[in-house]
């Protein structure tokens, strides 16, 4: 059953489980779609119009709104009973479940709810559009658009191949990767890895158990890793860039116009500087030592303890670079 509805004005649908919908939309309207337990996967096209599909949501329960410049789609799930998200906290003995702080059974349906998988929900919207989308139980993955990009995942990936536009990605476990982005990235995962590609505007990337791999950074650029390394193919800007649990490796392919920074614990920090960039170097390393491919920064290695404090073609913006428990490598940056 396919039914199409006009946006021009508010309305409200309820509608169940395993049927297309269609409606019509304004260009760079918000499109929103916040779901329980669902992958999600979105493609874009020419028309001004959102098909949205569900499979294997025998769990969900789907409404449609518009209201203040926005067409939301939400899909509640039949455990939740209108509390929110649903929170299993603990599994006692007989096969008791506490789902949202309430003991259920097997035959209220908690059997049930471990055993159901993520819903299959399919989304074309218009390629000039902004997005929003949040799921507590799946993956999301959107191939490109022109406009804004939000998304929340509690327990799975987000992917985004071309984004001509800001990005506002979190997920509490599992990895994001994006290809391109025209506009700002804000990155954050709790769980697992970061990847980004091309990305023109600033960064901001977080991870609290992954690594993160950007391939070129166009302006300023801020990672944070609590687990993992930190790898920049290109940076054309600032970079501050730390992590607590492995190495970092940056490649400064444009002279800065800010301070940068880079820190690391228990691992090796790397960077590579073009001939003519102008810096200010301050290097140590605590437990390691440094190597210099310039001899105008010629390091002392002492025992326990290396550093670096000089000027490179005259001075400019700092380079902070430290590591407790590694070394550090200044190289040339061949063109």
């Amino acid at each position: 059953m396919l039914l199409v509805l006009a946006a021009a004005s508010p309305v409200s649908f309820v509608f169940g489980q395993d049927m297309e919908r269609s409606f019509t939309v304004a260009e760079g309207e918000w499109v929103v779609l916040d779901v329980e337990r669902a992958h999600i996967s979105v493609s874009t096209w020419d028309r001004t119009e959102v098909a949205f599909s569900a499979k294997r949501a025998e769990h969900l329960t789907f409404e449609l709104s518009q209201e203040d410049g926005a067409i939301t789609i939400h899909g509640s799930d039949e455990f939740s009973e209108g509390n929110g998200d649903v929170s299993v906290s603990g599994l006692r003995a007989g096969g008791i479940v506490i789902i949202n702080g309430r003991v259920v059974t097997p035959d209220n349906y908690s059997d049930k709810w471990v055993k159901t998988p993520p819903a299959q929900i399919v989304l074309n919207v218009p390629y000039r559009q902004n997005l929003n989308l949040r799921t507590s139980g799946g993956n999301i993955r959107i191939d490109r658009l022109q406009g804004q990009f939000n998304a929340r995942a509690s327990g799975g990936d987000i992917e985004a191949d071309d984004v001509d536009g800001s990005v506002e990605v979190r997920t509490a476990g599992g990895g994001i990767r994006l290809q391109h982005a025209s506009g700002s990235v804000d990155a954050t995962t709790s769980g697992g890895s970061i990847q980004l590609g091309n990305v023109s505007g600033e960064i901001k990337s977080r991870t609290s158990g992954g690594s993160i791999r950007i391939g070129e950074a166009h302006g300023t650029l801020e990672a944070r890793a609590s687990g993992g390394s930190i790898a920049v193919g290109s940076a054309s800007g600032a970079v501050h860039a730390s992590t607590a649990g492995g190495s970092v490796e940056v490649r400064m392919a444009d002279q800065p116009k800010l301070d940068s920074e880079l820190r690391a614990t228990g691992g090796n920090v790397t960077v590579y500087l073009r001939d003519d960039l102008q810096l200010d170097l301050s290097a140590n390393s605590t437990g390691g030592r440094i190597r210099s491919d310039f001899p105008d920064l010629a390091p002392e290695n002492t025992a326990g303890r290396a550093r670096v404090e000089k000027p490179l073609n005259g001075g400019g913006p700092d380079l902070v670079v430290r590591t407790t428990g590694g070394s550090i490598r200044i190289r040339r940056l061949d063109d």
